[in-house]
């Protein structure tokens, strides 16, 4: 759970314990690929997962789905490694919008479906066909008991958060179930309406709320 300055985690006896997250970014582009040329070798991210386990790091954030073997590898390496767990912190990609329209309903659609597929797929729940630029596959391997957060988005480029707003200077809140905006700005009242989202499908789908913050 998010608590006051740090992430806290729930233990045995059910208490919870503040963890110092340190952590590693993890891109997964081979050298002489792309970046969305996503490995397929478990036993790969089984050795990244390890080499970042060994080097004292306890948590490890990917920017956007990656292939049902890491998460098959994530899950492995935790029921094997003892003390020596990594917490996932699983980010949700999305291109800019058309003319830095963040409200338009077809990216908002968009962006949503995207949310839930993450989510899906950490929770082993995701048949996901191929589509260029993305990771695909079948995700049967709950990962969700090593997920320590969400990121929602990604670093948003200033003109384009600028521009949206400028067009919509007069929303300046928004209210959900879970989070709010006040005194903000459009952009800031529509990253609440992701985040709002999130939490909502997580708890709908699986009964479960995880940490959410945004890039």
């Amino acid at each position: 759970r998010a608590g006051v300055g740090f992430l806290e985690i729930r233990n045995a006896e059910d208490s919870y314990a503040p963890i110092y997250v340190k952590g590693v970014n993890l891109g997964t582009a081979l050298p002489g690929r792309y970046p969305t040329e996503f490995p397929r070798d478990t036993a790969l991210y089984l050795n990244w997962l390890d080499t970042m386990a060994r080097l004292g790091m306890n948590a490890v954030r990917v920017y956007t789905l990656l292939p049902p073997e890491f998460y098959k590898a994530l899950a492995t390496h935790n029921a094997l490694s003892g003390a020596r767990k990594l917490w996932l912190i699983q980010g949700v990609w999305v291109e800019l919008p058309a003319a830095s329209d963040f409200a338009d309903p077809d990216y908002v659609r968009e962006f949503e479906h995207d949310i839930a597929g993450v989510i899906d797929a950490v929770h082993g729940d995701l048949v996901a066909p191929p589509r260029p630029g993305h990771a695909s596959g079948v995700y049967e391997t709950d990962a969700s008991s090593s997920l320590l957060a969400l990121i929602i988005g990604r670093e948003w480029e200033p003109y384009a958060v600028a521009a949206f707003n400028a067009r919509n200077a007069g929303v300046t809140s928004w209210s959900g179930t879970y989070l709010a905006a006040d005194d903000a700005r459009a952009m800031e009242t529509w990253v609440a309406r992701m985040c709002d989202f999130a939490a909502a499908y997580e708890l709908r789908r699986y009964r479960m709320l995880h940490p959410l913050t945004f890039a």
